[in-house]
């Protein structure tokens, strides 16, 4: 019964308990969100659409809601810097044509989301010498202007192995003066070329040094500097003989040349790479050399051309002078260009990099060099080439049409080659050839023929005498050291007084003074540069008298009117005939006149005609017998030379300053030339017969 109660009390009390709270369901979990993503957009503008100078910064403004990375159709634009919305590009040096470059922006998040830009930059090549085969040079650069080869045997192109291109070598006299030789790239015309100069420019040239240049002047390889310009030179002994970019600016100074010296001194055989920058807009010239930033100079203002409309052309191989070249280069030139740019540090150290390196000169040298540059030849015959530096077993290589190699005989100081019968006339190249090796030693224009024009010594007659060192033209001394050297002649002018006396002096007006047109007492006072009083011709045969081995060789200056120049003619003659020495004397005039009035009086005499004509028989029909014209103009018309020597005449040429000019005098058959080097002349003559 009690147990009973128990389990009643049990379950009333299991059934009196309170219902346990039910377990809680888990909250179900949230739905992931998922992110709306942006759109990808992306722009990009830059800050200028064209640029030229190296080094020009192009500003790209990026804007993107995500990375981006970009893409450059072409080198001339690279990276400088970028940040995450700018992308900054440099400029480099376009030699080609002007050439657009796609900027591109791509989108990292959709490539193919991206935005271009076309950036022009424009070519800063304005001129480009690329020497040919034949001789001739051309411009490659963009504006392919025309470059006027002015052929001639004191130059050649060959091909310069070490280089991998054609380069020019150049055999004349330093520092000297040529009518032919050289390239010559005229721009008088070209307005937008002279701009460009005007507005900052660099130079680059790559040459060779082929001779020493003793005590020369200034020599260049490749300028346009006559009274203003720009351009390269080495300078005179008192500069350092160094190696300078010379631009010419006007400041509020004045005009002045800017002298960038690079303080390098070229020697002989080496090669340099040279970049010459005028800077206008930081007012400063820079030169380099090899790579390397050797000087700057201030060269503030505004660049002036060359004064003379007619000089104002680029020269390889010297500088213009009118239509001739001066301060003349001997040596090579592989390389010269212009840039209507200026040039930083780093296009050009650029500029070193591209351009051939480790050029080596030919594996032996000829220097010294004198040949025939433009004569006859016979089959079987010899040709002469003088120099220092052969030896036995060289031998003469001519490059032409056809290659023919000659036996040769190597003599002290020359070799001598035998032009082989089957030789055809025609322009060739000379090498000295010694075993696989050769070296250029010019060029020559040769006719072969089995009656060749005799060759002659010609005799020496000294311009004015024998000026320098001190001795001033057509003074007593210049005359004194004619004589002393043995000359052939001594040319001088004369000019006639109010009052009938002669004076000796080549210009009409000195210290102001127009001596035809003066007293010999308003001359008294006149003195020269070394301290003599202005001669006159009386003087002048008193001098003559001591020494009748170098003749006179007079000149009767054009005077105001005709009648003037006989009364001068006149007097002169009488002076002659009364100092006994009229077959000591040869005469020379431009008037034709003055030549008949003294062939008529000096029968039998030499008498010269100055201004050249074809008229050669009428000359000798006057008793005129020698045809004595200007070298430029013998040049051009060779055939006077065999034209007078056929009718009896000699031929004088003048005024001739150059070996290879005198060469080429001596191989046309010249019998005087007239010259401001006579002793050079001597010397050659010496050398060669």
């Amino acid at each position: 019964m009690r147990i009973h109660h128990i389990f009643i009390a049990l379950a009333l009390l299991a059934a009196c308990k309170p219902e346990p709270a039910p377990t809680p369901e888990p909250d179900p979990k949230p739905d992931p969100v998922v992110p709306v993503e942006e759109t990808p957009y992306l722009s990009a503008k830059a800050d200028v659409k064209s640029v030229m100078e190296p080094g020009s910064l192009v500003t790209v403004a990026v804007k993107s809601n995500y990375g981006w990375a970009y893409s450059l159709s072409s080198e001339l634009l690279e990276e400088k810097e970028s940040t995450d919305s700018t992308l900054v590009l440099k400029s480099c040096l376009n030699r080609g044509a002007d050439e657009t470059v796609s900027v591109t922006i791509i989108s990292d998040k959709d490539r193919s989301l991206t935005s271009s830009i076309d950036v022009k930059v424009k070519t800063g090549l304005l001129l480009d010498f690329e020497f040919q085969s034949d001789g001739t040079a051309r411009d490659v650069s963009p504006n392919s202007y025309w470059i006027d080869t002015k052929a001639g045997v004191n130059m050649m192109t060959y091909y310069n192995e070490d280089a991998g291109r054609i380069a020019a070598r150049f055999f004349s006299s330093l520092g000297g003066t040529l009518t032919d030789g050289f390239y010559k790239f005229e721009y008088n015309s070209n307005k937008s070329f002279q701009d460009a100069l005007a507005n900052g420019h660099s130079l680059e040239v790559l040459f060779m040094l082929g001779d020493e240049p003793g005590d020369v002047g200034e020599i260049k390889m490749f300028s346009s500097m006559e009274q203003g310009g720009t351009g390269f030179l080495v300078t005179d002994p008192s500069r350092g003989r160094e190696i300078t970019f010379l631009p010419n600016t006007t400041d509020a100074v004045g005009k002045s040349w800017r002298w960038c010296r690079s303080g390098v001194v070229p020697e002989v055989g080496q090669y340099y790479h040279v970049v010459g920058v005028w800077d206008k807009a930081a007012g400063e010239a820079r030169i380099y050399v090899d790579g390397n930033l050797e000087a700057k100079v201030a060269a503030a203002g505004t660049y002036n051309p060359p004064y003379n409309a007619t000089s104002r052309w680029f020269c390889v191989g010297g500088d213009p002078s009118g239509a001739q070249c001066q301060s003349a280069w001997n040596g090579d030139v592989v390389l010269a260009r212009i840039y209507d740019a200026v040039l930083d540090d780093e296009s050009a150290a650029r500029l070193w990099e591209e351009a051939p390196h480790n050029i080596q000169s030919s594996p032996f040298r000829v220097t010294n060099v004198l040949y025939l540059t433009e004569c006859e030849v016979k089959p079987g015959g010899d040709y002469i080439v003088a120099g220092d530096g052969f030896v036995t077993g060289d031998k003469i290589k001519f490059e032409g049409d056809e290659i023919v190699t000659c036996e040769t005989l190597v003599e002290d100081g020359r070799a001598v080659a035998t032009i082989p019968q089957n030789m055809k006339s025609g322009s060739y190249k000379l090498y000295a050839v010694r075993g696989a090796e050769s070296a250029p030693l010019g060029s020559a224009r040769l006719t072969v023929t089995d009656s060749p024009r005799p060759l002659h010594a010609p005799k020496a007659v000294a311009h004015r005498g024998f000026h320098g060192s001190g001795r001033p033209e057509n003074s007593i001394a210049a005359l004194k050291a004619a004589q002393d050297a043995g000359f052939y002649g001594s040319e001088m002018d004369l000019w006639i007084t109010t009052d009938g006396v002669v004076y000796v002096n080549h210009d009409g007006v000195i210290s102001g003074k127009t001596i035809q047109n003066c007293s010999s007492a308003d001359l008294t006072s006149i003195t020269l540069s070394n301290g003599e009083p202005l001669p006159t011709f009386r003087q002048y045969l008193e001098q003559a008298m001591k020494n009748l081995d170098t003749r006179l060789v007079i000149e009767i200056k054009q005077h105001s009117t005709a009648e003037r120049s006989r009364a001068c003619t006149t007097e002169m003659l009488r002076l002659v005939d009364e100092f006994g020495i009229g077959n000591k004397v040869d005469y020379i005039s431009f008037s034709r006149d003055v030549c008949a009035q003294i062939a008529a009086a000096k029968p039998g005499t030499t008498v010269g005609y100055l201004t050249t004509t074809t008229d050669l028989a009428g000359l000798m029909a006057q008793g005129i017998n020698c045809a004595d014209f200007a070298y430029s103009d013998l040049f051009r018309n060779t055939a006077l030379f065999d034209q007078a020597h056929s009718l009896g005449m000699t031929v004088n040429i003048w005024t001739v300053d150059s070996a290879s000019d005198m060469m080429r005098a001596i191989g046309l058959g010249a019998d005087f030339i007239t010259t401001n080097r006579p002793d050079l002349l001597t010397d050659i003559v010496a050398r060669f017969f």
